[in-house]
């Protein structure tokens, strides 16, 4: 039994759970030597029998602890977990267990109390606990960058929440300045009675913590507790989190206690890791969100301010028309609409009527090629058309497709488009006219040489032709006299007696000279030469009177028929190898007019006729017929031929200076046209052609009277 004793002795102290045992007076009867060290170390007393067991407790645990006594007294098996602070005010946790003890008769008699320490558990289970709540708390902040749009709320709530988290004096974020070279307090956040320091924390040199700065950026975290706290500063324990946006330090969080050491332990790390990240990952967004909002002022004023007119549109969907939902300034100035008045229009209210089906179309087209550019007039406010020149482009904007357009006012491009095409077709003009004008003074000098020519040659011949047809008609007139004498002789001979010897020497003489037919072919030979020498005469005044068309500026009275005849000798070798000339003249009176000009309108004429018949390519000689008559206010003169003729297409423009259907080489292009002038400008006349093609041409000359 003894030995049975000291066994359950052995047992009762090598328990590592404390155990002691009550009696039913809350006396200590019995306790185990691990409940003893417990006492020693944690109450500073050893336990002894016989001695009052609320003793070794604090007035204010001893409460609590009875009534867990009582209840085990009562039967009752209490279990819980109870915190014991100690003399060195350390909380200890014990897993306490309180059980009745029962006599043989089954009467409670005292209790058992165990205790096992879980202390390391409790540790752990805070350290978890720690842990799930910081997680939430990272979660809390990250979702709360997400979701606000305020960063610099989302900032101020998120130091407030990890200084109460971490049992902060002071939270807030410095961000560098300067190039880095200077330090300022943004943001702060305060606990109860600490007093704010943003104000006083502003340019602060960076060399003013330099392991400070080198650790963050190396990504560091600075923990400080302690001795190792700042000098000079009322600060126990702090903390910092460096801040990087694109890859650089851009400040730092930070977290000051100058009462007790801060909440954060050293296994806190990958998670103040984590939110260095969020914080940088803020500030990033809101650098990105400033320069997009810069961005944005600055295309806004560039939109507002722009030269040309833009538009944003919408498309036509679902029966839904096209609505404007943005203008620039000089929209609203250039259209007369105010930006409030665009917003309750539509595209089609600022086109023209005949332009809306083209709308749609171009609609159509942007939708398929992404953009266009096109022409066309919008209406202002008060009912003016202006021309513009339309860019569009098809984008997205918040999800939808709209079109932007940009438009250039092209009411002065268009009135000096206008302008240059006015100067350029009096230029042309210009030229078109000194073309004609040295033409005209390089065929009147040709002309006027010719006439000159004809003029000289005239003069040179007039002298021996009148000389040789006076001689010719003195002539006539001496062999009229011979010839009446040779007649006279011979009859004579043939009645007077002569001897027979000599009058036949007379017949045989006349025989062998043919004396009768050469008098009579004498007579016809001077004829001949009256009408050849009448000719030359006739061909010496035409070119007397053709070479006076250098006298541009004499008008006179004179025969129309007399100037058509002359031009019909100067011209005879143009034509009298191909056409015939008839002459169909009925009596006209003078008209006024310069000889030569008229002449020159005639030959130019007649030239033509004489190309349309060579042209033409007949077998037979052609027909030129040349016809005067009087009208009631006109002169006439109908110079027809029946060449080639003129094609609908050319009849129109044969005036034209420089318009020829000649092959090039063959016509300059300016005898019509000099026809027209003379006649129209010069003479105050008319000229008229009838003409088709492979039909002849006919034209009617118009003289006033």
């Amino acid at each position: 039994m003894e030995n049975f004793e000291l066994s359950f002795k052995h047992i009762f102290d090598s328990d590592p759970n404390l155990v002691i045992i009550l009696d039913k007076k809350y006396v200590v009867q019995e306790f185990n030597k691990t409940a003893n060290i417990y006492f020693k170390d944690i109450l500073n007393q050893e336990l002894k029998s016989g001695q009052l067991f609320f003793d070794y407790f604090a007035k204010e645990q001893v409460d609590s602890i009875k009534v867990s006594v009582d209840k085990a007294y009562k039967g009752e098996l209490i279990e819980y977990e109870q915190e014991i602070i100690g003399l060195d005010g350390i909380s200890y946790w014990v897993e306490v267990c309180y059980c009745p003890i029962l006599s043989d008769k089954e009467e409670i008699i005292g209790v058992r109390i165990a205790a096992t320490p879980i202390k390391k558990r409790k540790i752990e289970e805070e350290v978890l606990t720690h842990r799930l709540a910081f997680e939430l708390l990272v979660s809390k902040i990250s979702s709360r960058f997400i979701s606000f749009s305020d960063i610099n709320q989302a900032m101020n709530m998120s130091l407030e929440d990890m200084g109460r988290f971490s049992n902060a004096s002071r939270s807030y974020i410095f961000l560098f300045s300067d190039n880095g070279n200077m330090l300022d307090n943004t943001y702060e956040w305060c606990a109860e009675g600490i007093s704010s320091e943003i104000e006083n924390l502003q340019q602060i040199p960076s060399t003013s913590f330099p392991w400070w700065i080198e650790k963050l950026h190396k990504g560091e975290i600075v923990l400080v507790k302690g001795k190792e706290t700042i000098e000079n500063q009322e600060i126990v324990s702090l903390l910092i989190l460096p801040i990087f946006v694109q890859r650089k330090l851009f400040g730092f969080v930070g977290f000051d206690n100058i009462h007790a050491t801060g909440g954060w332990r050293r296994e806190d790390l990958s998670l103040l890791h984590l939110t260095s990240e969020i914080f940088s990952n803020a500030f990033e967004r809101l650098q990105v969100e400033e320069a997009l909002k810069a961005s944005e002022r600055k295309f806004r004023e560039l939109f507002r301010n722009a030269n040309d007119i833009i538009c944003v549109h919408t498309l036509e969907e679902s029966g839904q028309k096209m609505r404007f939902i943005e203008v620039n300034d000089l929209a609203c100035k250039k259209t007369g609409f105010s930006r409030e008045e665009f917003f309750t229009m539509t595209a089609e209210d600022l086109c023209t009527p005949e332009f809306v089906p083209h709308l749609y179309i171009l609609q159509d087209t942007i939708r398929q090629l992404g953009h266009i550019t096109y022409e066309m007039d919008y209406v202002a406010k008060d009912g003016t058309k202006v021309p513009v020149e339309m860019n569009s482009h098809l984008f997205m904007l918040s999800g939808q497709q709209v079109v932007m357009s940009i438009g250039r006012d092209m009411t002065e491009r268009l009135s000096m488009e206008n302008e240059l095409k006015q100067n350029n077709a009096a230029l042309q003009d210009t030229i078109i006219k000194l073309k004609e004008t040295q033409s005209r003074l390089i065929q009147q000098e040709q002309l006027a040489g010719i006439g000159q020519l004809a003029a000289g040659v005239a003069h040179e011949m007039n002298n021996p032709l009148a000389f040789v047809i006076s001689n010719c008609s003195t002539l006539q007139h001496y062999l009229k006299i011979l010839t009446e004498n040779f007649w006279k002789y011979t009859e004579f001979f043939k009645k007077a007696s002569l001897p027979a010897e000599l009058n036949e020497r007379f017949i045989k003489f006349n025989r062998q000279n043919a004396s009768n037919n050469i008098v009579v072919e004498i007579n016809e030979i001077i004829v001949d030469m009256q009408e050849g020498l009448e000719r030359v005469e006739n061909i010496v005044k035409g070119l007397c009177a053709f070479s006076r068309m250098d006298n541009d500026e004499e008008v006179i009275e004179f025969d129309l028929h007399e100037g058509i005849k002359n031009t019909l000798i100067v011209a005879i070798n143009e034509y009298k190898y191909y056409a015939h000339v008839e002459q169909c003249f009925t009596a006209i009176p003078l008209i006024k007019g310069n000889i030569g000009q008229i002449n020159q309108v005639l030959l130019n004429i007649l030239l033509n006729a004489t190309y349309a018949i060579k042209a033409k390519k007949i077998s037979q000689t052609g027909l030129i017929t040349i016809s005067t008559y009087q009208t009631e206010n006109h002169v006439c003169c109908e110079i027809m031929d029946n060449g080639i003729g003129i094609s609908q297409a050319d009849i129109g423009k044969i005036y034209n200076p420089f318009f020829t259907t000649k092959p090039v080489g063959e016509g300059t292009g300016l005898g019509l046209s000099i026809v027209y002038d003379i006649m129209v400008n010069k003479h105050h006349g008319d000229v008229e052609v009838e003409s088709g093609l492979g039909q002849g041409t006919k034209f009617i000359l118009k003289f006033p009277l």
